[in-house]
């Protein structure tokens, strides 16, 4: 196989559970050039109900979505269906870089793209203290997730 085009990272065959949290992905591509998904080979299907839900809450899926055959932007997060999006951050932030550039630069809160990644994944992480009732408490009284979560709040 030859080398990708993409550097990315994979959850494929993942999955993590706890008492707060379920988190179950699906990867619907390889970083592989093909013929489908945006250029990209296939790699997983949805679930009938994993397809209803995207379909559901994604007000970007096109012709019917993915139960009529059609397509929805990526990636997608459902958190408690309540708060519905895409995560991540803008990809100019981390165009040209490699994921060892990226994760090295983790440790270097003046770094632009650690910048970026940091308030998506506070973010991310607001809104699953939301739907878990501020649980757990060490993670969701965090004072920098409390001002994501107003944040996020006043958005709504």
């Amino acid at each position: 196989m030859p080398p990708s085009p993409y550097d990315t990272f994979t959850f494929y065959e993942s999955e993590y559970h706890s008492r707060y949290v379920s988190f179950t992905p699906v990867e619907w591509a390889t970083n592989q050039p093909g013929n489908d998904f945006f250029g990209l080979s296939p790699l997983q299907q949805l679930t009938p109900d994993q397809a209803h839900l995207v379909d559901t809450y994604n007000p970007f899926c096109q012709r019917g979505g993915f139960e009529a055959g059609g397509g929805c932007p990526v990636p997608f997060v459902d958190v408690g269906n309540r708060y519905i999006g895409f995560t991540g951050t803008d990809r100019s932030y981390i165009n040209g870089m490699n994921w060892w550039q990226i994760a090295s630069g983790l440790a270097d809160p003046t770094v632009t793209s650690t910048k970026a990644l940091d308030g998506a994944s506070a973010l991310l992480i607001g809104q699953i203290c939301g739907v878990t009732e501020n649980r757990p408490e060490a993670v969701c009284n965090d004072p920098v997730i409390q001002r994501y979560k107003l944040l996020d709040t006043e958005q709504s």
